[in-house]
């Protein structure tokens, strides 16, 4: 393969983007993500780069809706908010949370999903293995991550 891919991750049915509903406590919560990716051949490999993310909570199955909480990266100008940050329907005395970028660090999908775990109350599919589940896919990424990145040119010792 030569070039880039690029290509959309979601909840869909069709070309339509759902929000899919979480057992939760509270109850009536649903979640949406959208990741833009690129795919790039690299050394005999296929390696994939997040170019943008989004991961909302909902209070209804309208993607439309205000979320109550998102967290997003959207690549900005440098006169522009963080490219990482979360955004919130909530108002607390004079600052309108759901305007503001506030900064945070890369957001991976596993801290999402542990989120909607631990502090929603949200039931896995895998049952009580979801820690173990989890840890091996946060290795994995976090392992393939490091070795892209620090990889010593050939002939290095």
């Amino acid at each position: 393969m030569r070039g880039s891919d690029l290509a959309s991750l979601g909840f869909r049915e069709g070309n339509r983007i759902l929000a899919v509903k979480l057992k939760t406590k509270p109850e009536n919560l649903f979640f949406s993500l959208s990741q833009n990716i690129e795919g790039k051949a690299a050394e005999g490999d296929y390696r994939l780069t997040k170019k943008t993310y989004g991961y909302r909570l909902l209070p209804s199955a309208v993607i439309t809706d205000q979320a109550l909480i998102r967290s997003e990266f959207e690549p900005m100008p440098n006169d522009g908010p963080p490219a990482y940050h979360i955004q919130s329907d909530a108002t607390a005395g004079k600052l309108d949370l759901n305007r503001l970028h506030v900064p945070t660090g890369r957001v991976m999908i596993e801290h999402v999903i542990r989120f909607l775990i631990v502090e929603l109350g949200h039931k896995p599919p895998c049952g009580d293995e979801w820690p173990n589940v989890l840890e091996k896919s946060e290795r994995k990424y976090l392992d393939d991550s490091a070795s892209h990145r620090y990889k010593r040119p050939d002939g290095w010792s």
